[in-house]
């Protein structure tokens, strides 16, 4: 059993994720008005989450148990009075994609979870969706190799998406000079979305 009295997994972040998640909760609270016109509408407001975790996680500097992403942006639209319409959750691991629908279920909520790369489960996430919703998907990868430029091109499809992509400055000063010379080049990236080389 972890600390927080259950038997389902949790991860360990650093500090930097209090402020993510301040992030996260800020966008969902200034867009409560136009969320409500499409959950009182016909096309809904989904959550969208690519990397969802487990739904908790410990702070290893100071222990502290907080919740993931998902549980944020779950609580926080309630909070709000504006819940999202769905929430569409889904991670290369399944025991935590497990995790976080359990926790967002004992929450009050229900969750679409699937589980593998994210270039994947975008594509079957966006086929589930409302078209003419007001839809909004967080990416928070490990890594940017994770997050392929084919799961943006699937979420771009959408009518209505806004996007909130969290990229670690870590990753990337460690491994610049890996993604300077790979396929991850901006220049490859435009090329794949249709723009100039």
């Amino acid at each position: 059993m972890n600390q927080i009295g259950d038997e389902l997994p949790i991860t360990e972040v650093g500090e930097w994720v209090l402020k993510k998640h301040e992030r996260l909760r800020k966008y969902i609270d200034i867009t409560r008005a136009t969320r409500r016109k499409y959950v009182q509408g016909r096309g809904g407001a989904a959550y969208i989450d690519l990397f969802c975790g487990s739904g908790r996680a410990r702070i290893r500097e100071t222990g502290q148990i907080i919740d993931g992403s998902p549980l944020v942006a779950f609580k926080s639209a309630a909070a709000g009075k504006v819940p999202f319409s769905e929430i569409h959750i889904a991670d290369l691991d399944s025991k935590h994609c497990d995790a976080a629908a359990q926790r967002i279920s004992s929450a009050g909520g229900k969750a679409f979870r699937y589980v593998g790369r994210a270039e994947d489960t975008a594509q079957q996430i966006v086929s589930k969706l409302n078209p003419e919703g007001l839809h909004f998907a967080f990416l928070d990868p490990f890594n940017l190799e994770s997050l392929a430029f084919e799961a943006i091109r699937s979420l771009a499809r959408l009518k209505r998406i806004d996007l909130l992509l969290h990229v670690s400055s870590q990753d990337i000063q460690r491994n610049l000079d890996r993604y300077s010379a790979s396929e991850l080049r901006p220049s490859t990236v435009l090329r794949r979305a249709g723009g100039q080389k």
